[in-house]
């Protein structure tokens, strides 16, 4: 889950700790209509997915951290401590939970200088169970890890700069510390072109694979029949070139794909459907619904759905560009007009905006500069492609601010304009 405009900065400075937050009783009414959460969650937030129960995991990119942050209490806690040492930089970027366990993306040298591989943590007590390495990697460009998820109980991987799906048995790795690795090939238009052509990103489960989006060529694949042993993936093309630019984080529920565009600040929604002809091959199509936007965005990288809101990490990469650059960085919910709850239960982890479908055109799809610039200034936040006019704004009718020890979290009741 790489976002556009960051800078290569290999400065790893941290500046502050993760937060821990006692929330009053009185937050609990601040749940009881649509809302905007806001939790403060250290500098560079960048992976979100969902944990056991009410949590929601999150890495902190440079010191390698990741948090627990309770979606219902507002509690957070260090579950991963610093990773930083003398020898190596274990980054943090996207991540998945999984068998009491947490596999994180470790990021690479195209961008922030951490190192190409995926860490395996205790969920318990943070303590490190593996470290993986990708069977191949770009030797032109650098390798980045970046985006995991968990099928079965395989694990897989995106390198941002190399069309190889990154594959391995995730219970080896939690439980005896190996790394069975394998890769799967993607389509050829995941291959980087230059050091900014940020390519596979988000990933997520979905019918008999997995669906893969290209972040700066803005497409997303399917990438079918991964549980028929030794036959080869098939791959379809579900969103065209352009349609998914700045795609980050991938999120399925209820046959419903949120795609988190970072610079974009949106997240698209789409109406997943599968049609099998007589010959019993599967197509699936994706319609547009719409775009969940907020004035709370600023370039979420990664969602998770959790009771009925979409919980997103902000990354600020947009603005700050240089990710060792500090920010109040945050993690936002807003309430998801696109699917009804009636469980507390019902979550979806890791990663998309919308209205009356608008394709991009074909100048938006390639544009000029890679929006992932390698320069250490910040750059202006392009237009988002085609924000539709009727998405759904918020009227803020009140905010209330309970302290904690380190940090405030700050609930907003809010109402629809319309959708």
């Amino acid at each position: 889950m790489i976002r556009s405009v960051r800078s290569r900065s290999h400065t790893f400075a941290l500046f502050c700790l993760f937060p821990v937050v006692a929330l009053s009783t009185a937050a609990a009414a601040a749940d009881d209509g649509d809302r905007l959460t806001t939790f403060p969650v250290d500098n560079r937030p960048e992976g979100i997915t969902s944990g056991p129960g009410s949590t929601l995991l999150a890495s902190q990119i440079l010191s390698g951290k990741v948090l627990s942050i309770d979606a219902l209490s507002g509690e957070t806690k260090e579950i991963v401590g610093e990773q930083l040492d003398a020898n190596n930089a274990r980054q943090a970027w996207g991540l998945w939970h999984y068998n009491n366990a947490i596999f994180v993306g470790g990021g690479g040298l195209p961008f922030g200088g951490g190192t190409p591989q995926v860490y395996v943590y205790n969920a318990s007590d943070g303590s490190p169970l593996a470290t993986c390495d990708p069977l191949s990697t770009n030797t032109e460009f650098g390798s980045f890890m970046n985006d995991v998820t968990v099928i079965g109980s395989t694990a897989y991987a995106t390198d941002s700069f190399n069309n190889k799906l990154m594959v391995f048995d995730a219970d080896e790795a939690i439980n005896n510390g190996k790394c069975v690795v394998s890769e799967i090939t993607l389509p050829d238009v995941f291959i980087p072109n230059n050091a900014d052509d940020w390519g596979p990103n988000g990933l997520v489960e979905y019918f008999d694979g997995l669906l893969v989006v290209d972040e700066v060529g803005g497409s997303v694949y399917h990438i079918g029949n991964l549980d028929s042993g030794d036959d080869a993936p098939v791959y379809q093309e579900v969103i065209p070139a352009g349609g998914a630019v700045y795609g980050d984080g991938l999120n399925v529920l209820d046959e419903k794909l949120y795609i988190t565009r970072n610079i974009a600040d949106t997240i698209d929604v789409y109406q997943l459907s599968i049609t099998t002809s007589g010959l019993g091959d599967s197509r699936i199509t994706a319609n547009f619904l719409g775009n969940i936007t907020s004035p709370d965005y600023h370039t979420p990288a990664t969602s998770a759905l959790y009771d009925g809101y979409i919980y997103s990490a902000n990354s600020y990469f947009a603005t700050l560009g240089n990710i060792s650059a500090p920010a109040n960085n945050t993690v936002v919910g807003v309430k998801n007009m696109y699917d009804e709850y009636d469980k507390p239960d019902k979550m979806s982890s890791n990663a998309p905006t919308s209205s009356i479908p608008q394709p991009l055109s074909a100048a938006s799809a390639s544009p000029s500069s890679s929006p992932k610039s390698s320069s250490n200034s910040p750059v202006a936040t392009p237009a988002s492609p085609g924000p539709p006019t009727s998405a759904a704004s918020f009227t803020p009718l009140g905010a209330w601010k309970f302290s904690g020890v380190a940090a405030t979290a700050t609930f907003i009741l809010a109402c629809w304009n319309g959708v």
